[in-house]
């Protein structure tokens, strides 16, 4: 079981995601993940980054991204690395296709969270 950290619920995460998460995958034209992509969407944990913070440029996974810009830890909705990888796996390759929108993908995630 996955626990919301931060004052955050499921239906706060859903609708941080969907201000800045337009149903698909957020990526480059490679279809590399980014926390940002060129048309403003964002991937799941990039929800989470304030407007304009470095980090939304950052090319690792959200563990290292914590680790690097350790005061983004207070805004993210959990507190435990290995669930905030998955939250952004979740996002990277979606529920069962990897071709599934994110907002399927999303809900799928929180079924499995608890507040």
């Amino acid at each position: 079981m996955r626990y919301f950290a931060n004052g955050w619920t499921k239906e706060k995460v859903r609708e941080q995601v969907k201000k800045f998460n337009n149903g698909k995958r957020a990526s480059d034209k490679t279809g590399r993940c980014l926390y940002e992509a060129k048309d403003g969407n964002r991937c799941f944990i990039g929800a989470f980054i304030p407007e304009g913070h470095q980090a939304l440029d950052a090319k690792c996974e959200a563990g290292e991204l914590m680790c690097e810009y350790s005061t983004l830890q207070k805004l993210m909705p959990f507190d435990n690395y290995e669930d905030l990888q998955d939250f952004q796996l979740c996002h990277d390759i979606g529920s069962k296709n990897f071709d599934d929108d994110t907002y399927t993908a999303l809900d799928d995630f929180l079924k499995e969270c608890s507040e």
